[in-house]
C-alpha cells in the first residue's frame, strides 16, 4: 500500500492538518481477515494553517474521515487509508454521520455543519436548537432529513431535533422518559431510533409520529452508535466493541445476533460505522488512541486493516463517504 504523508503534503500546500468523516455505500475492505495492514502515522501541522484536502479527492472513491477531539478531522482514502486532508478547529467535534451523495455531517455545539464528499469547507451551517449540545446525527434514506441528538439544551435535558432534508430550522421532540439523548439512527422505513440516559435508555419514533416508544433492550451494556446494516437496526456499546442487531417487536427490541470487535483495546466512548460488510471504530477517548480499525461485518474478531493518525490523537468519530462511482 502507497500511503501520503500528511505533514509534508500539508506544508507543500502551506496549510495544516485536521478532519473527520462521512458514510457511504463502498466496498468492503481488501485482504483477508488476520491479515492486518497498517497506514503510516500522520504528521500534523495544524499551526501552519487551516483546513485542507488533496486536490480531485472530491470525485474519487470513497473517503474515511476519522474525528479527533482536540479538533480535528483526517481524511483517508477508504478502506486503503491513503491520507488525504485534515479538517481542523471544531470545538470538541465528535460524532459523525453522512447521507448517500456523501455529504458529511459534523455536530457541533448548537450548529451542524455540512461537508460536500471530499471539500475542505463546509456547504451548509444548520442552526440547531440555542444553546443545545449536538452528539449524534443520522440522516433518512427514504426522506433525506437529519436528525441530530442534542445531550443537553442549555441546563435542562436533550432532545432530538430533525431537519427536514437537512435544511431550515429543526422539528424538536423530546422523551420524557430520556433525559439526556446519545445516538440517534434511521432503518430503511423512515423509523428514528434513539439512545441516552433516563429512566428509559432505547427509544423509537415512528416515522410520521411525533411520540417516543420506549423500548425494553435486554442487555447490561451501555448504549452507543446506532446504524441500519441494510436488514437490521443495530444498537453498539457505549465503546464500540459489540454490535447488537436488533428485531422490533411492540415495546421489546429482541437481539438477535452479536458482534465483536477485537484487536483495539476498546476502552471508553466510541463511534462505529457499518459500511456494507464492513464496520469501521476507533479504540475510544479515555487514553491516546491515534488508529482507525475496519473489522468485517457481522463477523467482527481482528480487523483487517488499521490506519494511523497523527502521535497522541484522540479519535472518536467516524463515518465513510460515498464517491462518484456510487
Amino acid at each position: 500500500m502507497k500511503s501520503l504523508d500528511f505533514g509534508r503534503f500539508a506544508l507543500s500546500m502551506g496549510v495544516g492538518v485536521a478532519m473527520l468523516a462521512a458514510c457511504g455505500g463502498s466496498q468492503p475492505p481488501a485482504g483477508a481477515a488476520g491479515a492486518l495492514a497498517q497506514s503510516p502515522a500522520i504528521a500534523t501541522r495544524a499551526e501552519h494553517g487551516g483546513s485542507w484536502m488533496r486536490p480531485a479527492v472530491s470525485s474519487g472513491g470513497d473517503l474515511l474521515y476519522a474525528a479527533d477531539i482536540s479538533g480535528l478531522i483526517y481524511v483517508f482514502t477508504y478502506p486503503q487509508g491513503n491520507p488525504v486532508g485534515v479538517l481542523q478547529e471544531f470545538p470538541l467535534p465528535g460524532t459523525l454521520c453522512s447521507d448517500s451523495q456523501g455529504n458529511v455531517f459534523v455536530p457541533i455545539g448548537d450548529q451542524i455543519l455540512e461537508y460536500a464528499h471530499g471539500g475542505s469547507q463546509p456547504i451548509a451551517t444548520l442552526q440547531d436548537v440555542a444553546n443545545a449540545k449536538a452528539y449524534g446525527c443520522s440522516v433518512d434514506s427514504t426522506t433525506g432529513n437529519l436528525a441530530v441528538a442534542n445531550v443537553q439544551v442549555g441546563d435542562y435535558s436533550g432532545d432530538i431535533a430533525i431537519f427536514q432534508k437537512a435544511q431550515g430550522s429543526p422539528t424538536v421532540y423530546s422523551d420524557q422518559n430520556m433525559l439526556r439523548l446519545l445516538f440517534c439512527g434511521y432503518d430503511n422505513k423512515g423509523n428514528l431510533f434513539v439512545d441516552g440516559l433516563g429512566t428509559s435508555h432505547f427509544a423509537e419514533l415512528p416515522s410520521g409520529s411525533s411520540t417516543f416508544t420506549d423500548l425494553a433492550v435486554h442487555t447490561n451494556d451501555s448504549f452507543g452508535q446506532i446504524q441500519w446494516d441494510g436488514k437490521y437496526i443495530t444498537l453498539a456499546t457505549r465503546n464500540a466493541a459489540t454490535v447488537y442487531r436488533l428485531r422490533i417487536s411492540g415495546s421489546t427490541a429482541k437481539v438477535i445476533s452479536k458482534t465483536r470487535l477485537k484487536g483495539l483495546g476498546f476502552r471508553s466512548d466510541s463511534q462505529s460505522w457499518i459500511e456494507g460488510n464492513a464496520i469501521v471504530a476507533t479504540p475510544g477517548t479515555k487514553t491516546y488512541n491515534e488508529k482507525v480499525g475496519i473489522w468485517s461485518y457481522p463477523a467482527g474478531g481482528k480487523p483487517t486493516l488499521t490506519h494511523t493518525a497523527r502521535a497522541h490523537a484522540h479519535l472518536f468519530g467516524v463515518t465513510v463517504s460515498a464517491g462518484s462511482s456510487h
